[in-house]
């Protein structure tokens, strides 16, 4: 593997200087090393990775992604709506350090997001997420925990739902995500937990897994009510919010206990990081567009 890193590194570094990749956001300060290593895990050939850094490194540079670590790229008053209708947050790590992603598909409200934000604002939220996790989050935690590199795990809480919960727009959404999360973020998914999923969402599933390579499906366990004890497998019960058989109250009184955001609370520990570390997108006066 390491011949394989040293003759992979050449041939990237020969067609993009670093100073190139790290200005794009391709490449975390410091992180050239685990960057290339995630890229090389996800196709069989360097050939097939080179070709995928080529196309990561055309899509951050037409959309001058590398701004992302840096800077908001929508308006915090649009931010905050996109938080406290799509529910979601970082919220401590796995037992192996990776990242732990929690979103509260159950408290999805699409119609209210609708009234302030475009499709496109909710995607480029969840571009901006990606990127602070992959500059901030996962570097952070992967120093905590003594390693080079972590991933994310997700919980997916669909406690709630109901077909009207899964519209159309949700489905373009969930398919757009896929194939940014995919193509560009390789390799820094550890595990998928669905928990609290309906009988009917396994038929709603088969409608979702052609969106994800094989390899991200073989990652994501699907779980009915009685996910505590698989759950607690690979989570310590302190890094839980209660409503998924944990202790932890980041913000006693605040619903999922403030481990994060809902449509009453949006000021977690996660996106107060967030806000405290990137600056306003250009224009923002803290109000929502009219």
């Amino acid at each position: 593997m390491a011949a394989d890193l040293a003759s992979f590194k050449a041939s990237v570094l020969a067609e993009f200087p670093l100073e190139r990749m790290e200005t794009a956001g391709l490449v975390p300060m410091g992180n050239l090393d685990d960057t290339l290593t995630r890229y090389l895990a996800a196709r069989p050939t360097q050939a097939e990775s080179l070709k995928m850094i080529r196309d990561s490194m055309r899509w951050r540079e037409e959309n001058n992604i590398g701004r992302l670590a840096k800077q908001f790229m929508v308006p915090k008053a649009k931010a905050d709506v996109i938080r406290r209708y799509l529910p979601q947050g970082c919220h401590g790590v796995d037992k192996e350090g990776n990242v732990l992603l929690i979103e509260d598909i159950g408290g999805l409200d699409t119609d209210a997001m609708a009234k302030t934000c475009k499709f496109d604002d909710v995607l480029n939220a969840h571009i901006q997420k990606c990127e602070f996790q992959m500059h901030y989050t996962f570097p952070n935690a992967a120093k905590r925990v003594g390693k080079t590199m972590v991933k994310s795990t997700i919980i997916y809480d669909l406690a709630g739902i109901g077909m009207h919960t899964l519209k159309k727009v949700v489905f373009q959404f969930v398919k757009e995500v896929a194939v940014i999360n995919q193509d560009h973020y390789p390799e820094t998914l550890n595990r998928v937990f669905i928990v609290n999923a309906p009988l009917f969402f396994y038929g709603t599933w088969k409608l979702i897994e052609v969106f994800l390579n094989e390899n991200s499906r073989k990652k994501i366990s699907i779980l009915g009510k009685n996910f505590k004890p698989t759950l607690h497998t690979h989570i310590d019960a302190d890094q839980l919010p209660k409503s998924l058989g944990g202790t932890c109250e980041c913000f006693p009184g605040q619903p999922v206990g403030g481990c994060i955001s809902s449509s009453a609370f949006v000021g977690t520990h996660f996106w107060n990081e967030m806000d405290s570390t990137l600056r306003p997108c250009d224009g923002d006066d803290g109000t929502l567009p009219a």
